[in-house]
């Protein structure tokens, strides 16, 4: 079988259309040079199927765009995303320490150090004048300021627990939608890929 006359304007035609694809990808990249978080795109350039009907074996016919892929460094992505999570987790754990620091309200003069200091200093009276009555009633008013103290700061601590939770079941229910969304995307772009 003869190989047509037309097969070299092909054969140019593939090239030129892919080196325009390859062009467009350039200006994408240099439009976007500025922009925060992008990363460049090249276009994979491969051999189209030769042609094998003739005397002498193969005829090349031209290059096609395989692929697009973006110039990353897979390494650094890991490690970002490895160090992002460490740096949220490091930020989450802030926040809820200092939350607890503020419930514990220390140093001052309403703390459990403060209620502390008294309730002891109380309990010296009373070793001091065990029979004065009022030394006693003063330990058992400390003792009952001690102990509102620890229901506060453990009431305090619980709400920040609830909150902390409620947080974490917030940021799942994100992370969840935006798995969907992705899984969704994902599907869509095969089927523009069949299409």
């Amino acid at each position: 079988m003869a190989v047509s006359t037309f097969l070299g304007l092909e054969t140019a035609l593939r090239g030129i259309l892919a080196q325009q694809r390859a062009i467009d990808i350039t200006g994408h990249n240099i439009a976007n040079a500025s922009t925060p978080g992008y990363s460049r795109q090249t276009a994979n350039l491969v051999t189209t199927q030769p042609y094998v009907d003739t005397p002498s074996g193969l005829l090349g016919t031209g290059v096609d765009v395989q692929s697009y892929q973006r110039i990353r460094d897979s390494y650094i992505d890991v490690q970002l995303r490895a160090q992002t999570m460490l740096k949220g987790y490091a930020e989450a754990q802030q926040s809820g320490l200092s939350q607890v620091e503020l419930s514990l309200n220390e140093p001052s003069d309403t703390g459990l150090s403060s209620l502390l200091s008294q309730y002891w200093a109380a309990w010296q009276n009373v070793a001091n004048a065990p029979e004065d009555v009022a030394t006693r009633q003063a330990l058992a008013q400390s003792a009952a300021s001690l102990a509102n103290g620890f229901n506060s700061l453990s009431s305090q601590i619980t709400t920040v627990q609830t909150q902390t939770t409620q947080e974490q079941s917030l940021t799942m229910d994100q992370v969840n939608s935006i798995g969907t969304q992705i899984a969704s995307l994902t599907g869509s772009i095969k089927a523009a890929e069949l299409a």
